[in-house]
């Protein structure tokens, strides 16, 4: 089967289960040639694309328009996918702001880690003392269970220590 916009089912106009692409594309054959493995590895970056930074608030569906910037699956590499994640959040942001606004959703794991490099909050996790510079920006923080589980106490906590700050304490 073939991954094109045309023949995938939908969850809403445009998208895609992740779980239809998991699903349909996590076998392929031993034996499969270089066209027919790069539809799986397709399905596979559309999938962490989904998941990671064009995920949408339903966190079930990946927009299909992300398929053509994976026709090339050998450039895939070359295109800058942290200046995608930022806009997209910064998109998102706004929106969020906004008085209808109501939730933000997207690549928070780049939020978080803005606010642990640029905010002194009392309960910052530490940082890491075995980060490499050619790791992920996150890693450079030891972030604790508790710090990560986003239930509503530890949210609506994190909100008044960032409420209560200073323009002292915000890094830049």
């Amino acid at each position: 089967i073939g991954l094109t916009a045309e023949n995938v089912p939908k969850v809403k106009k445009g998208h895609v289960t992740l779980e239809w692409l998991k699903k349909t594309f996590s076998n392929t054959p031993k034996d499969a040639t270089a066209e027919i493995v790069d539809c799986p590895v397709r399905a596979y970056l559309l999938f962490l694309l989904g998941c990671t930074i064009f995920n949408d608030k339903s966190e079930v569906g990946v927009h299909v328009a992300y398929l053509q910037v994976l026709l090339e699956v050998d450039n895939v590499s070359k295109y800058a996918w942290g200046a995608a994640a930022l806009a997209y959040l910064y998109r998102e942001l706004a929106k969020a702001s906004q008085r209808n606004g109501r939730q933000v959703t997207r690549c928070m794991t780049l939020l978080e880690a803005w606010v642990y490099e640029h905010f002194r909050l009392q309960n910052s996790p530490m940082i890491n003392m075995d980060f490499k510079r050619d790791m992920p920006r996150m890693r450079r923080w030891m972030v604790y269970p508790s710090l990560s589980m986003a239930t509503m106490s530890s949210l609506i906590y994190l909100r008044e220590e960032i409420d209560l700050l200073s323009t002292r304490e915000v890094r830049i």
